[in-house]
């Protein structure tokens, strides 16, 4: 059986084709990226399950994760 790895922000950079960096604020809906880019990423994201790294948040944010 395959093990399937979370897909990164990276990852969906490439197969969009749009840089990292605008790939990110995509989906932190920020508004400096048009409502067109925003919904074809956040597809792309959708369709491969991308789910945030909680570890990145928290470096964000700066809050300490707690494992479980």
């Amino acid at each position: 059986m395959k093990s399937t790895a979370a897909v990164t922000i990276k990852e969906i950079s490439s197969l969009s084709g749009y840089s990292i960096s605008t790939v990110s604020k995509a989906l932190n809906n920020k508004l400096e990226i048009s409502k067109a880019t925003r919904e074809i990423i956040k597809s792309i994201a959708k369709r491969h399950n991308y789910v945030p790294n909680n570890y990145a948040v928290s470096l964000r944010i700066q809050k300490q994760v707690l494992l479980l």
